[in-house]
């Protein structure tokens, strides 16, 4: 059956790339993307993907459609595909939790902040952020304060008229 081997080279695509999307979440010193993945990625953005998937749906006739729906709603097919999800994502899950379990952005991101090598770092931040929020201030001051004494200005020219 057609459908059925097309499924099954579906299944080993997806498990060469999910196997190296995980190598490459678990290495400590990757730092490039895995062919696999690019390729993928690549395929998925170009125009003549869409295109292709436009047209294989347009010209899908029914009897065929319910011959794939068949085969995709059947029990052997649902538990493949159970068990590929549960592997893809178990896989997905684990490797994201040990790559991450030692790392505590705000501790690390205090720990660069207090090292006296950043010191003159630090103190150019907090100094160019306190100036702006001292300007922002006053601005902020002097428009509101602008607008009350137009606002002053407009109702003692009423009462003088009246």
């Amino acid at each position: 059956n057609d459908s059925f081997e097309a499924f099954v080279e579906y299944s080993k695509l997806a498990k060469s790339v999910a196997k190296d999307l995980r190598q490459y979440v678990e290495a400590e010193d990757q730092t490039e993307v895995p062919q696999s993945i690019r390729q993928l990625l690549r395929v998925a953005q170009c125009r003549e993907a869409e295109a292709l998937v436009t047209s294989v749906t347009s010209s899908t006739s029914s009897e065929s459609l319910l011959q794939f729906i068949e085969v995709i709603g059947g029990s052997r097919t649902r538990a493949v595909m159970a068990s590929y999800i549960s592997t893809v994502v178990s896989s997905a899950v684990g490797a994201v939790i040990e790559k991450t379990k030692d790392f505590h952005p705000l501790d690390e991101a205090l720990s660069t902040l207090t090292k006296p090598e950043n010191r003159q770092v630090v103190q150019h931040i907090v100094n160019s952020l306190t100036a702006t929020a001292v300007r922002t201030a006053i601005i902020s001051s002097r428009e509101t304060l602008s607008r009350r004494g137009e606002e002053v200005t407009v109702v003692s020219q009423i009462e003088e008229v009246e």
